[in-house]
């Protein structure tokens, strides 16, 4: 009887197939997991670009009310895109505290 319990490779075989399909399941997990922090990161990105477009737009739009109005100081927008609201100002600090006696402009995205 015992020699037939020590011969027999069934009890191997089952151990080896559960190593190889613990192995695979923890592969399939790790591959799920970095697609979707790939994805939550191209998004962040993606906000961040649409951000910084909006940054640049609010900061030319600004510059050019300052040319024709000398008194303009501050420029707010909101703008909705896919269901995220962005909100833009753009602000003339008029003390001459930019380089040179400059004005110095911010410029401010929220999302």
């Amino acid at each position: 009887m015992l020699r037939s319990l020590h011969s027999n490779k069934n009890g191997v075989v089952f151990v080896t197939v559960l190593v190889i399909i613990l192995a695979m399941t923890i592969v399939t997990v790790s591959i799920i997991s970095l697609n979707v922090n790939q994805a939550l990161l191209t998004e962040k990105e993606y906000r961040t670009i649409q951000a910084e477009v909006m940054g640049y737009g609010a900061f030319y739009k600004t510059v050019a009310e300052r040319y024709t109005d000398k008194d303009f100081k501050t420029y707010s927008s909101s703008q909705t895109l896919q269901n995220i609201t962005f909100s833009v100002t753009g602000a003339i600090d008029d003390l001459n505290g930019g380089p040179n006696g400059t004005d110095v402009l911010d410029v401010l995205v929220t999302y």
